[in-house]
């Protein structure tokens, strides 16, 4: 146990909403154990989870697929809405029942994993695995870019939905709704930015850890926006995009 935990040293705001106290204890317990720098907060309520000011400050969220006959997909949704860069991880007593609903729905709010009760500690250990990889690409690492105006701007990696090269000028687009230019060329951002930035044309390239989906050229980001993939960029982005989600 403590070679588990001494490898999960990222930190970790994490929600868990479920009826069950004794399931979200024992759910505390074992987390501290894994993710001893995690900080968890538990609901036992939908309405107060999805009312909460704080939604943008969790890294994941652990949600019981139905409490009191209340769809914990539902609340997936609206939580989506208010905090994209999140994770969310479905617990349930029945994966068969609920696994085909989840999947309908993924391309609204990119569910994370489906856990069956009771969860063990092995494969509770597996996710976090996972979810630290993927949280640690999502907090990534700052740049500092000069602008067409030549100011200068910091940003977090993370916040980059994607960078589009047009008549020497490159747009920054992010997750905020913004977008900064630069005269700085796509292959300086290309070596500065982390290996999730993937060409999806010679003069676009995407944070794959911000697609939803891709349906044929169309590739889906985590504001409902959309990119076009190149047909010579198409094979290689689905299989880095894969990789980087794996």
């Amino acid at each position: 146990m403590a070679d588990w935990a001494a490898k999960m040293v990222i930190n970790m705001t994490i929600a868990i909403c479920d009826s069950s106290t004794f399931f979200m204890n024992k759910f505390i317990e074992e987390t501290k154990e894994i993710v001893p720098t995690s900080s968890v907060v538990c609901f036992s309520e939908y309405s107060t989870l999805a009312n909460s000011d704080n939604l943008a400050l969790y890294d994941v969220f652990f949600i019981a697929t139905e409490i009191s006959h209340q769809s914990g997909i539902d609340v997936a949704l609206e939580i989506f809405l208010k905090n994209t860069a999140s994770e969310i991880v479905f617990i349930t007593e029945n994966c068969e029942k609920y696994s085909q609903r989840i999947f309908d729905h993924a391309d609204k709010f990119r569910p994370f994993a489906l856990l069956n009760k009771p969860v063990s500690r092995v494969l509770l250990r597996h996710v976090f695995e996972m979810l630290e990889h993927v949280t640690a690409q999502r907090k990534g690492q700052t740049i500092v870019i000069r602008l067409e105006d030549k100011n200068y701007i910091s940003l977090n990696t993370s916040d980059i939905l994607y960078i589009q090269h047009n008549n020497r000028i490159s747009y920054i687009y992010t997750s905020d709704g913004k977008c900064f230019s630069s005269k700085l060329n796509i292959s300086w951002f290309e070596d500065a930015l982390p290996v999730c930035f993937l060409h999806c044309a010679k003069s676009c390239i995407v944070n794959a850890m911000e697609v939803i989906s891709i349906n044929g050229f169309e590739i889906k980001l985590s504001n409902n926006n959309s990119v076009w993939c190149s047909r010579q960029y198409r094979k290689n982005f689905a299989e880095c995009f894969e990789k980087c989600h794996s």
